[in-house]
Formats: C-alpha cells, sequence, structure tokens
C-alpha cells in the first residue's frame, strides 16, 4: 500500500497579530500599485469636485482632472498614482 503524503504545508494568509483589514489594505495597495504605468479604458460614471471618475474592466476607481472627461465616456487612460485615499488610481487621458 503506497504511503500516505504528507499534505502541503498550509501558511494562514493573516495571524492573530495583524487584523484582517490591514492584510486586505495592504493587498490593495499591491494591486493598485501593478497597474500604475498601464494605459486602461475606463468607463467614466460621475463628475465631482475631484475631477470625473470611472471604472477599468476590472472595476479599479479612476479619477482624472480632466475637463475633456464626461459621464458616459469610455477613455484611455494612464494609470500614474493610487488615489490618496488608496481606494482606486488617479490618471491622465492618452487620447
Amino acid at each position: 500500500m503506497p504511503e500516505k503524503s504528507a499534505s502541503p504545508k498550509f501558511t494562514p494568509l493573516r495571524t492573530a497579530s495583524v487584523p484582517a483589514p490591514a492584510v486586505a489594505a495592504e493587498l490593495r495597495k499591491t494591486a493598485l500599485t501593478a497597474m500604475l504605468g498601464q494605459t486602461q479604458p475606463v468607463l467614466f460614471e460621475s463628475r465631482g469636485q475631484q475631477g470625473c471618475t470611472g471604472y477599468t474592466p476590472n472595476y479599479t476607481p479612476v479619477t482624472v482632472c480632466d475637463p475633456a472627461a464626461h459621464p458616459g465616456d469610455i477613455r484611455p487612460v494612464l494609470l500614474t498614482a493610487i488615489a490618496p485615499d488608496a481606494d482606486g488610481c488617479e490618471g491622465i487621458l492618452t487620447d
């Protein structure tokens, strides 16, 4: 009879010393950082005091401070920075 192989060692992502929200925030920051420098199509949905805000195909929020961006537009945007609230990216129109 074949020997039972040891199950792969499981390393928990979070330990008691690191709260789940901190882990989630770090993962979010890592994902946003990986997107910087990319040009993504953005569907703009609203205009506010900070500019026009929309979403990439993977639902990353993007804000552009350009009067040429309007709700309803789908425009290519170069992602240049993580937003101050770390919830999305800032960018510039590339067309």
